[in-house]
């Protein structure tokens, strides 16, 4: 089976967004440090919308300008090392403000379909640009802040003018209703890879673009449960390095892991990683040839860290770690 681990290089999207430091490079030293000892490379999907900005604004604000710096270094290092960079926006950065000290973010931007057509074409293609320039590489895959990928043809509109091949925004069999976030992936094509055209949803053998979506597994509530009791127990290795607040979670989302099963996506997150063997069993007793992971590095935690490090020893003997542009 092959395996393909996607992180998005982005910092926290709350009302605090942490540092670069702490969200990105040391996190990211973390798994680099892992993943070197078994030869796997990462696909990174970079928030360029979030680079753009920091760029923009460093004339004007030192902090701004050492991240971009920091960062670019960082992207530069991942990249010369063989790590897949690729497109990710979060397009509510080129709505807000710094004031010197932290940013004030403006979340009625946060999806793209928040925006008037002119704007998503201009933030789409000079974030691409951006992030192309920095490492010098073509860009040719995306994933959509938030999962929200819909209405699609918005989206296939942008990949056509921005030369985008392939997507890997669906989060299989899962719906999600927020002012933040917004997408219904339900009726998604079940399969490990497929091509569309104009509804990201269903396969079209003609179609122009690949998507890949992200694995999932069917979770009973008893996990959340115990995630949970770990969160008001305070055990000290689920303490991630990010220093950051997350976008809240809707009240009915939390309500529905509580009480029902839910598609839970294959992740490297945190507590989430405790689940990844089995799901990556029942897909290889199940014939899948492809499972695709998430991760954030922003969420690492010395947990999460050490049984990926059980991953990677385990999976790399028999299976095949890929990126996007080895599957493409």
């Amino acid at each position: 089976m092959r395996i393909l681990i996607t992180l998005d290089y982005e910092v926290f999207l709350g009302k605090e967004t942490g540092s670069v430091k702490n969200d990105l490079i040391i996190p990211l030293n973390q798994l680099t440090s892992v993943v070197n000892n078994y030869g796997i490379k990462f696909s990174l999907f970079v928030d360029a919308s979030y680079l753009y900005m920091l760029k923009k604004l460093g004339n004007k604000h030192l902090k701004l300008k050492n991240d971009y710096n920091n960062i670019c270094a960082n992207l530069n290092k991942l990249s010369n090392e063989g790590h897949d960079i690729e497109l990710h926006i979060h397009p509510h950065w080129f709505f807000s403000t710094f004031n010197g000290n932290k940013w004030i973010t403006d979340s009625s931007h946060y999806k793209l379909s928040d925006l008037k057509k002119e704007e998503a074409e201009e933030i789409f293609s000079k974030s691409k640009k951006l992030l192309e320039e920095i490492t010098g590489k073509k860009i040719i895959a995306f994933r959509a802040g938030g999962f929200s990928a819909q209405p699609t043809d918005l989206l296939t509109h942008l990949f056509r003018k921005n030369n985008i091949k392939a997507d890997c925004s669906v989060y299989t069999g899962a719906y999600y209703n927020s002012q933040s976030q917004q997408y219904d992936y339900r009726k998604t094509c079940n399969k490990e890879l497929y091509t569309f055209s104009n509804d990201i949803c269903k396969e079209d053998l003609n179609g122009d673009f690949t998507e890949i979506p992200i694995s999932t597994l069917k979770i009973s509530p008893c996990f959340y449960w115990k995630l949970a009791s770990r969160k008001l127990i305070g055990i000290s290795s689920d303490n991630k390095w990010g220093d950051g607040i997350s976008v809240s979670t809707s009240y009915e989302s939390i309500i529905n892991r509580l009480t029902m099963k839910s598609n839970a996506m294959a992740t490297i997150d945190g507590y989430k990683i405790s689940y990844l063997t089995r799901l990556c069993d029942i897909r290889k007793k199940e014939g899948m040839s492809l499972t695709t992971i998430i991760g954030h590095p922003k969420l690492a935690t010395p947990y999460s860290v050490k049984k990926f490090t059980d991953f990677c020893k385990l999976y790399s003997h028999d299976d095949n770690f890929v990126t996007i542009k080895d599957l493409l």
